[in-house]
């Protein structure tokens, strides 16, 4: 029979955010975060075999706030081919509900997961390779309605004003509402420009 667990894991993924956004991702250690979640050594690891597994799953669940919130105003860029600042404007909400969660994911991104040194179990890696392909899918999509093509520079395109913009203008400042505006200016001028 399996011990039951001792420490919640939300506390856990909560002190993976919190580090993360307070001091970089390269200090979340397995130590540092039991230390930041009042657990021990070996309830961290009861719950996570390794830094990696989690990590991804601290990433899987901001990317989970983070899609719910984007859901809206992209399936409205996706229908009307506007709006896309609104999309962008999600990671500034996660921001406002989840800080610690959208610096993560600022900071921890597509490239950064596939770059963890140690494999994931089966179910982890294929967990992030799902939410993934959605978010691919999604990008794909609100390309395809803006542009009507999903080749790589609609979707980078796309990835940076979804992202890459909302993470360096605003998401330090999320209640600046002149960072807002110049999201907007600036994403407005860049799908402009996408349309070529």
């Amino acid at each position: 029979m399996a011990r039951p667990r001792i420490h919640d894991i939300e506390t856990m993924l909560d002190a993976t955010e919190r580090l993360a956004a307070r001091d970089g991702v390269a200090t979340v250690t397995m130590r540092a975060v039991a230390t930041e979640a009042g657990a021990s050594n070996g309830a961290l690891y009861h719950s996570f075999e390794s830094r990696a597994e989690l990590l991804a799953h601290t990433w899987l669940r901001a990317m989970e706030r983070y899609v719910t919130i984007a859901a809206e105003p992209v399936a409205r860029t996706v229908a009307t081919g506007a709006h896309v600042a609104d999309g962008a404007l999600a990671i500034v909400v996660l921001g406002e509900r989840f800080p610690d969660s959208a610096r993560f994911l600022a900071a921890v991104g597509v490239t950064e997961l596939a770059e963890l040194s140690a494999p994931l179990p089966v179910d982890v890696a294929a967990a992030v390779a799902r939410a993934m392909r959605a978010w691919s899918r999604l990008v794909a999509s609100v390309a395809r309605a803006l542009w009507g093509r999903a080749d790589r520079y609609a979707i980078a395109t796309v990835t940076l004003c979804l992202v890459g913009l909302p993470a360096t203008i605003v998401l330090a400042r999320t209640d600046d509402a002149a960072a807002r505006t110049q999201l907007r200016v600036a994403v407005e001028a860049i799908v402009a420009n996408g349309r070529r």
